[in-house]
């Protein structure tokens, strides 16, 4: 970001980072560069829990006037609106990924059950968490057996939530992407070549750069 900012006549004036557990010493000397710099637009690639305890330094040693440009791990969280120091991100700006549907996720996810992966350790952890229960029926923490009537339909989880779908459907449109490269080679015939050089591949050894050279990949 900094080489690319310099070649096209940006001036970087300092580059700085922490993280949220940084040391106190550490934050004051961060807060007092940004006091003594004088550009006023700050590039804040962090997370949400970061920016949060930014907003706060800065709100308690009275900063203001910035323009923050944010990435949108904090730029799209709700819940940056209710922390100190939210009136130094009003006016915040940046891109982010737009929302977006993926139909029939939301009914796939809450159809998930147990039983569907006998030996997912991640499904046994988040179903016993979601409803207080013991799958295994030995529980050092004394849960009750789970009754096999749980239902994610009567939950709300974020493994549920399905209204804030941004990388996620970025990862999905790419899985369809290769899955129908990987199917245009798989039915590739040398009169029709999906391949930009009209060539097919080898079922047995198909590479990268076939499955990226199809040249009607979607």
């Amino acid at each position: 970001m900094i080489q690319a900012a310099i070649e096209n006549g940006v001036c970087v004036e300092y580059s700085e980072a922490f993280s949220r557990t940084a040391s106190s010493h550490k934050l004051s000397r961060i807060i007092d560069i940004i006091k003594r710099s004088t550009s006023k637009v700050i590039m804040a690639f962090m997370t949400h829990q970061e920016i949060k305890v930014l907003a706060a330094e800065l709100y308690k040693h009275n900063i203001t006037g910035l323009q923050l440009v944010g990435s949108d791990a904090w730029l799209t969280d709700h819940s940056l609106t209710d922390i100190e120091g939210h009136s130094i991100l009003v006016g915040s700006i940046g891109f982010t990924v737009s929302r977006a549907q993926i139909p029939g996720l939301g009914k796939h996810l809450r159809d998930v059950q147990p039983s569907q992966f006998p030996d997912s350790q991640f499904v046994k952890d988040f179903w016993e968490y979601m409803f207080n229960c013991s799958l295994n029926g030995i529980d050092y923490m004394k849960r009750k057996p789970c009754s096999g009537l749980e239902s994610l339909h009567d939950s709300e989880s974020q493994f549920t939530d399905v209204s804030e779908l941004r990388f996620t459907n970025n990862v999905y449109k790419s899985v369809y992407a290769v899955a129908h490269a990987l199917n245009n080679l798989l039915k590739c015939r040398d009169t029709q070549s999906p391949l930009s050089n009209g060539s097919c591949a080898e079922i047995k050894y198909i590479q990268p750069w076939q499955v990226s050279n199809i040249h009607y990949v979607i």
